[in-house]
């Protein structure tokens, strides 16, 4: 009785069992739709809502050459600078520190196709120069950055968190942008640093610092000068001033000679407020100048035997395209490697020959300073150096300096607010805008959907295949 018992209630069982498992199938195919239809959603908006971007436009005359307005070199990465990142920090109250901010940027030049196609248009005509400087930039803040990616995937979850707890992506970016254009305007705008002197400074110098701090302030007037000269303000100042080009006619017929002769008597005639600390200083400028010569001269002889020893059947010969004297196109023959090896050791030298030539120059500044005699050819005492009378007439020869150094500022200073009125605005900056679209957004979540849909057959498949072998196993084992 007991074994006909048991054979009556196995179907049931059976039934039970079948029924369980169509249950936990329901369940498993439920909570799978469930993160089907959410997870794409939530990647692709991770996707296309994981960073924003807007234009900077470089909108000077002097970007045309990759210069700045003030004639220095122009480079966008001055936007990554601790000086402008510290200050969008700070705008921001410090919620991030720079070198994390500075993890979630990254810039791009705009390429401009009838901008570049006249450049590669020059290059075919064999125009001797032919360069090409980007004037508008894409500057991007995403959540998670390529530098972030590459730091894996901890780093991708974290900055993920981190965002939670942030302003929005636009907010960042706008205050970046706001504190770059602060810092490039102070830099390369704000001219009163140009023509700000600190005579106060250079009147406590050391006659020959003095030289040495005039001249530096001679130079940058010079760099100034030369730039603002290509950019066709002439005519637009009054009185002496009447172009750039006439200023740099008037530095080089006064200030610049001046300058010479005040360098000049204060060498020949040794006068100095302080011998024993103007020697030391020279000593000291010397030994810097004199290791730098050692160091450069050994890397260059590195270099020059690195290339002796290069392996030929290791250095790949290759042809590059040319232009020879008649502007024609010829394939010229070069070793990859060696180039670059050459390049270093030529660089090395120049920099050792310069070291060495400075150094010579500090040993004749202590053997002019340590001279108590001006001494003729033939080794007589001809008159006493770095009397009070020698000191007095240096100070005549600085007042005069100073005073024309002053009044040419001032007078460059005036012609510089004039002829910037005239120039339009320098660095436009465009709207932020994400890089998502509604099209591009459907196509992706189409494409994932798809996916889904495939692997989800798939599975439903392969469990109809194996709930079939179980239901034949279960028929069998019933009978």
């Amino acid at each position: 009785m007991v074994e006909n018992t048991n054979k009556v209630t196995r179907p049931s069982e059976n039934h039970n069992n079948e029924r369980d498992r169509k249950r936990f199938f329901n369940v498993i195919c439920v909570i799978v739709l469930v993160f089907a239809l959410i997870i794409p959603c939530v990647i692709t908006t991770c996707q296309f809502t994981n960073s924003v971007s807007a234009t900077v436009t470089i909108n000077s005359v002097s970007s045309i050459d990759g210069k700045n307005p003030d004639g220095t070199p122009f480079s966008i990465m001055e936007l990554f600078s601790d000086d402008t990142l510290s200050s969008a920090v700070e705008k921001l109250n410090g919620i991030m520190s720079v070198q994390e901010l500075r993890s979630h940027l990254n810039v791009s030049d705009t390429l401009n196709g009838e901008t570049f196609s006249e450049f590669e248009q020059g290059v075919l005509n064999g125009e001797e120069e032919n360069n090409y400087f980007p004037t508008q930039y894409s500057v991007t803040y995403s959540t998670i950055s390529e530098q972030i990616k590459y730091e894996g995937f901890g780093a991708q979850c974290k900055s993920l968190w981190r965002s939670l707890f942030l302003p929005s992506k636009t907010k960042i970016l706008n205050v970046v942008l706001q504190s770059y254009i602060e810092q490039y305007s102070k830099a390369h705008l704000d001219y009163e640093s140009l023509f700000d002197t600190d005579w106060d400074a250079i009147d406590s110098m050391d006659y020959y610092n003095r030289f040495d701090a005039i001249q530096k302030t001679v130079w940058r007037f010079q760099r100034f000068l030369q730039y603002k000269s290509k950019q066709n303000f002439t005519g637009y100042g009054n009185g002496a001033a009447n172009g750039f080009y006439d200023l740099i006619v008037k530095l080089s017929q006064g200030p610049e000679k001046n300058i010479e002769n005040f360098q000049a008597y204060i060498t020949q005639h040794g006068v100095t407020n302080d011998k024993e600390e103007l020697l030391r200083q020279f000593e000291y400028m010397q030994q810097l100048c004199q290791e730098e010569e050692t160091r450069k001269t050994k890397e260059y002889l590195v270099l020059r035997e690195a290339i002796e020893m290069y392996d030929s059947s290791t250095t790949k010969v290759v042809f590059i395209p040319a232009l020879d004297g008649e502007d024609s196109f010829y394939m010229s023959r070069t070793k990859v490697g060696l180039d670059y090896l050459s390049e270093k050791a030529d660089a090395a030298k120049i920099a050792a020959d310069d070291a060495g030539y400075s150094a010579k120059h500090y040993i004749y500044l202590q053997n002019c300073f340590s001279n108590d005699y001006i001494i003729d050819d033939d080794g007589n005492r001809i008159q006493v150096k770095n009397t009070q009378a020698q000191r007095d007439h240096a100070d005549k020869l600085y007042s005069a300096l100073k005073n024309e150094l002053v009044n040419f500022s001032a007078e460059l200073q005036l012609l510089t607010s004039q002829g910037s009125q005239l120039q339009q605005e320098e660095i436009v900056l465009g709207n932020t805008y994400s890089n998502a679209s509604i099209v591009s957004i459907v196509i992706s979540l189409v494409k994932k959907y798809v996916l889904i849909l495939t692997a989800c057959f798939v599975v439903f498949y392969v469990y109809r295949i194996i709930d079939v072998k179980i239901k034949n196993k279960g028929k069998e084992e019933t009978k």
